[in-house]
């Protein structure tokens, strides 16, 4: 399954990590959300694996002979200046390049979907058939090696606010890897799985319903940290590798995943460490403590929006209100 030379995520990712469109204010830090904001998109499932067969009658390596499971794309998108108007919300697929857009004049755009939504959640569904991937195959240069990276581009417009286009990448792939000369043979290949958190626990209190309403010190800061079970959401996973001369076949190796949790809130409140991530070049973190200062008026209340995601492209989004006391 190519690559072409535009395409620039790593062949190893069996699922690209989500690239999201900010709409902040030019005024305000990253994390503040003022207005129209993609927060995040989350595929339900995070990969998924296709059947295949010889497609040298196609010009292809291999070639997909079954349409393969739909994906549920979940979007938060949010604006806290208008969260009643209407969104339009126009949604397109096509082979994923460097810009994340679906505007490459020579790649086969597909539409996916047309929908109204207020700001917030809204989900649809993803479903191409074979030949439709077969089509993206033909484009990429490197036939899919490492997965086949479809982008599907959203364009958010609301009434008064600048257009936003929001891209998530699923990689459709095979559910093995080949195995080179002298290795052992590969442990079983499994779809990723999006990583979730089981909880936030702020200072002491642990809050583990989304949607929750979390009470606060007005304008102390209070410490964070996401829960989670590291064990679970840290995957390791077997991917292929290209020979590296010409009496070497196609191998594979084994990587683990990183992941990163990332939070944004609205105004009223500040936030410490914005973006905790697992590794570093200094090596693994396992303090994944930060911190929120909550609005500093009594009974005033702030939303806190939280992603986590892992290096594959699987991720999972949650709000939670916090109401300063």
């Amino acid at each position: 399954m190519r690559h072409d030379t535009k395409r620039t995520l790593p062949v190893m990712a069996l699922l690209a990590v989500s690239a999201l469109a900010t709409g902040c204010s030019d005024f305000e830090p990253e994390e503040i959300v003022v207005d129209l904001r993609p927060i995040a998109v989350q595929t339900e499932p995070p990969e998924v694996f296709v059947a295949v067969a010889d497609g040298a009658d196609e010009g292809l390596v291999l070639k997909v002979t079954a349409d393969p499971a739909p994906v549920q794309v979940n979007y938060l998108v949010v604006n806290p200046e208008d969260m009643t108007t209407p969104m339009q919300i126009e949604v397109i697929a096509c082979l994923t390049i460097e810009s994340r857009r679906c505007d490459d004049p020579d790649n086969t755009v597909t539409k996916v979907a047309s929908l109204t939504s207020p700001p917030g959640t809204f989900s649809l569904t993803f479903t191409p058939t074979a030949a439709q991937l077969n089509t993206w195959l033909s484009e990429d240069s490197f036939q899919g090696f490492g997965g086949l990276f479809v982008t599907l581009e959203a364009i958010i417009v609301q009434p008064g606010y600048p257009t936003e286009h929001v891209a998530k990448t699923v990689t459709y792939n095979v559910p093995f890897v080949p195995r080179g000369e002298g290795q052992d043979p590969p442990p079983p290949k499994l779809p990723n799985q999006n990583p979730t958190l089981d909880g936030i626990r702020f200072d002491e209190a642990l809050s583990i319903m989304d949607g929750e309403v979390i009470e606060l010190p007005a304008g102390r800061e209070v410490p964070m940290e996401p829960i989670f079970d590291r064990e679970r959401i840290e995957e390791t996973y077997p991917v292929p590798t290209f020979p590296t001369s010409a009496d070497e076949t196609p191998g594979y190796r084994i990587l683990d995943e990183t992941f990163e949790v990332q939070f944004w809130v609205t105004e009223g409140a500040e936030l410490g460490a914005s973006e905790l991530d697992s590794d570093t070049p200094l090596g693994p973190v396992t303090d994944f403590e930060t911190s929120i200062v909550p609005p500093a008026t009594p009974g005033e209340e702030a939303t806190l929006y939280i992603a986590i995601r892992d290096d594959r492209g699987g991720g999972s989004f949650y709000t939670r209100i916090i109401r300063a006391r």
